[in-house]
């Protein structure tokens, strides 16, 4: 008997596998910048821990934790992205990280800006830096704005005239990610909307498959964060995950259930979203992938105070 390839199951990970590679590796590379870095330069470590912990293997370790580290970022980009596409309230979701934008300030700030802080005094916040909460909710709300801007064009011509007022708005969330000095700067929010024009685009453009157009939109994702680093060219790897996504229909069988016709990205995302919505993460699960950011970097801190 003859198996269809088109029938034949294939290896296929759910938004929440992601976001569960996306932690191990945000932590991973936390673990290594706040506890193991503490434990290379406490001056107190003596003896045979000292010298394990000043040796270059010790070393090598938190360097592969770090570069693992930069997976990260980019799979939560890419997160965010299907987020908004599949989310039944947009303002609700943004309000979500609204929220964790100012429950994570503190534990971010004892965890990376604890020589700018005096705890014993009372000082546990400073506004130097920002933690990525703000790079995320930045690019939301400009995905959101540009949406809505969008929506309102119904003809090439009116296309057109939205073009400015959507590059505003892209570049005024930009600039208030270097202004207010968010983890990531200015280049995680151009990620984030350079990574959604990809996927928004490119299958109604060239044709392709949603598969396809989330790969090149990782792609895209990494790209401005190369300014900051050479180091961010790991992020490609993000690609791996991603191409192992199950997020929907892809493009052929949603337009065949149109009759054939061409259909829209939005209109094949609505499919993805009532045929994935039990594959995205949902009550406790979802809650706890939001707070484990803060719980996590106030767990670190208190591990290096220990250390201390």
């Amino acid at each position: 008997m003859v198996t269809n390839v088109s029938e034949k199951q294939r290896f296929e990970l759910t938004s929440g596998a992601i976001k569960w590679i996306a932690l191990i590796s945000m932590f991973c590379d936390h673990f290594s910048k706040v506890v193991l870095q503490t434990l290379i330069d406490a001056p107190g470590m003596q003896g045979a821990a000292g010298g394990l912990f000043q040796s270059d293997g010790f070393e090598a370790l938190c360097l592969g934790l770090t570069y693992f580290g930069r997976l990260a970022f980019v799979l939560y980009i890419f997160l965010l992205i299907e987020g908004f596409f599949h989310t039944r309230n947009q303002w609700k979701y943004l309000c979500r990280i609204g929220i964790f934008v100012f429950l994570s300030e503190i534990p971010f700030d004892l965890a990376f800006r604890i020589r700018h802080l005096d705890p014993a005094a009372g000082k546990i916040l400073e506004f130097g830096y920002q933690n990525v909460m703000v790079t995320l909710a930045l690019g939301l709300l400009g995905m959101i704005l540009c949406e809505r801007i969008m929506k309102k064009s119904e003809s090439d011509e009116m296309r057109a005239q939205t073009a400015v007022p959507v590059l505003v708005v892209m570049a005024v969330c930009v600039f208030a990610g270097w202004a207010l000095k968010s983890d990531y700067n200015a280049a995680g929010v151009a990620a984030v909307f350079v990574g959604w024009l990809v996927q928004l685009y490119l299958p109604r453009m060239a044709g392709v498959s949603m598969r396809t157009a989330r790969l090149m939109a990782v792609v895209g994702i990494v790209i401005p964060l190369l300014m900051l680093s050479e180091v961010e060219a790991i992020g490609f790897l993000a690609l791996l995950p991603v191409a192992f996504y199950h997020g929907g229909k892809d493009r052929k069988s949603v337009a065949s259930n149109h009759g054939g016709k061409a259909c829209d990205t939005a209109a094949f995302y609505r499919v993805g979203k009532e045929r994935n919505r039990g594959g995205l993460a949902s009550g406790i699960q979802k809650w706890f992938f939001y707070a484990f950011y803060p719980g996590h970097l106030l767990l670190l801190a208190g591990i290096r105070h220990m250390i201390m």
